[in-house]
């Protein structure tokens, strides 16, 4: 009957309005009240009319209440059961499955706050992902919180979105990476407050457009409304027009990067190691060194030497070797020794080295190895 009573309340709930969890927190409260009153009002009368002791009159009551009738104590006054009938089957009963509905209720709310982004998870020292890209939101999000997951440093991290575009809440792929959502404006002091921006280890502010100046505005915006309330994290910010960066860093940046949406594991690097972004720039625009491919043989010499040479030779950075099976071998252990059928290198733009020469340099190597 109890059970039948919580399936029939919880219908009932469904079919309104729902109500808000500070009244769902409520009614919880003043029901549980009403049936301890009547818990004790029974137990009392049990132990005046049935002459029962303190204790036999409260498994009576209980036991009576819940159902479950083990028959060993019952009332035998008149008084006693209808007493009974109004104080146990009518309210008791009543009041108890009342209480299951709630309950039930206020687990699926929880629930549901939690995965369309209403409840606030009190975080510090998490990584705050602010705004989502206008297009491909999903598919880069789970690559970007995958690449933060795979770095050792933040695996275990607590990890929360705040943006306004998800309000069914994230794709099973983003909640499986254990990620919290918030859903609200990040142009909004009270959402900043509700992500506990104060408390962030690491904020990573995304350009909504990565082609539109449009999301620099924005993000100056949520910048200036973070220096408001003060945080002590460190703030990565994408900037769509270089001309902004200075703007941007005057207002609490640390990290300022281009939108790059096919690699975030560059965002991922320069959150861990801040100034890595400038190098990925420096190798990847025009402005920058240039990065060249030069063919030529390789035998038996040391990486370690092969670096030092080309440098100090003024021909620039070895960055990887091609192998004898034409496969990029990058960052290799100095004291390892090198065949291969080429080089990659970052070169200085006004100083590019000859084919030639590079060759001599690693030829000149190759014999005094």
């Amino acid at each position: 009957m109890l059970s039948f009573l919580s399936i029939l309340f919880s219908r009932m709930r469904r079919s309104r309005a729902v109500v808000s969890d500070v009244n769902l927190r409520k009614q919880v409260r003043v029901s549980a009240l009403i049936l301890l009153l009547v818990i004790g009002a029974h137990a009392t009368a049990m132990y005046f009319l049935e002459g029962l002791s303190p204790f036999e009159a409260l498994w009576l009551t209980t036991t009576t209440m819940t159902t479950v009738g083990y028959g060993d104590i019952s009332p035998g006054t008149v008084a006693g059961r209808l007493l009974t009938i109004f104080l146990i089957y009518f309210m008791g009963v009543f009041l108890l499955a009342r209480l299951a509905s709630l309950s039930f209720e206020a687990r699926a709310e929880r629930r549901h706050d939690m995965l369309c982004g209403q409840w606030r998870w009190h975080m510090r020292d998490h990584i705050l992902i602010i705004n989502a890209p206008y297009t491909g939101a999903s598919r880069y999000l789970e690559r970007l919180i995958g690449h933060i997951r795979a770095d050792p440093a933040y695996a275990r991290v607590s990890i929360q979105i705040l943006t306004e575009d998800f309000p069914e809440g994230l794709p099973e792929a983003i909640r499986d990476l254990d990620v919290a959502l918030y859903t609200g404006s990040p142009h909004d002091l009270r959402a900043l407050e509700a992500v506990d921006v104060r408390h962030a280890r690491h904020v990573l502010v995304l350009a909504p457009n990565a082609e539109s100046l449009e999301s620099d505005s924005l993000n100056f915006d949520i910048l200036h409304r973070m220096r408001e309330l003060y945080t002590g994290a460190r703030i990565l910010v994408e900037a769509v027009d270089d001309s902004n960066r200075e703007r941007f860093r005057r207002f609490g940046a640390h990290i300022i990067m281009r939108p790059v949406r096919a690699y975030p594991e560059m965002t991922v690097r320069a959150m861990d190691a801040p100034g890595i972004e400038a190098v990925f720039e420096d190798l990847l625009t025009p402005e920058g060194n240039l990065t060249r491919r030069f063919n030529l043989r390789i035998r038996g010499c040391r990486w370690g030497d092969i670096v030092h040479t080309l440098m100090d030779s003024g021909y620039g950075t070895a960055l990887a070797y091609i192998d004898d099976e034409r496969q990029i071998v990058t960052n290799p252990l100095p004291n390892a020794r090198v065949t291969g059928r080429g080089l990659i290198m970052s070169v200085r733009r006004e100083q590019i080295p000859h084919r030639a020469e590079v060759q001599a340099a690693v030829q000149k190597l190759a014999s005094a190895a």
